[in-house]
């Protein structure tokens, strides 16, 4: 499994830019989703921030790549919020640290039932990263990323016992 795989995957009805990155063919997803983007389409944002901040099929450009990715999420992109959510909580790649807004997030990321934002604060309660670690909340949250497929939450829920010491 690469490091992108899932990335991308939408439930939602997939434009031809879109189905661009699905097939890697970043240089024309990136053309075709930058026109949509310009309308200010959030998962259009999404998908060119992304490949601007990671230079997938285009020069690398980890601020302006940020800036979509911020845009994308408070357009209401629920993949664009769990991506920001993690880059704010690291502080890394163009992200200043703020656990707050990390937080805020993924909470709009969960609103929308995002599978990985579950895992994500799920982990933030079983070590105490920007909230007071509370074993029950992470194990009901990562019960929650699991149930809707997350494998971070699997993977974290069979080490529960491990981790929570």
């Amino acid at each position: 499994m690469g490091l992108f795989d899932g990335l991308f995957k939408s439930s939602k009805k997939v434009s031809p830019g879109e189905e661009c990155v699905n097939k890697q063919d970043y240089a024309r997803a990136f053309d075709l989703l930058n026109r949509v983007e310009n309308e200010q389409d959030s998962r259009s944002q999404y998908l060119v921030g992304l490949m601007l901040h990671n230079g997938m099929g285009v020069a690398q450009n980890v601020p302006l790549g940020a800036s979509k990715l911020i845009a994308s999420a408070d357009g209401g992109d629920a993949d664009a919020q769990n991506y920001v959510s993690v880059g704010f909580s690291d502080g890394l790649n163009g992200f200043v640290k703020d656990e707050v807004k990390g937080i805020h997030y993924a909470q709009l990321a969960m609103s929308q039932n995002h599978k990985d934002a579950f895992a994500n604060m799920g982990n933030r309660y079983l070590l105490g990263l920007g909230v007071e670690k509370n074993l029950t909340m992470a194990k009901t949250l990562l019960e929650r990323g699991a149930a809707l497929g997350s494998s971070q939450a699997e993977m974290t829920l069979s080490a529960f016992d491990i981790l929570s010491k």
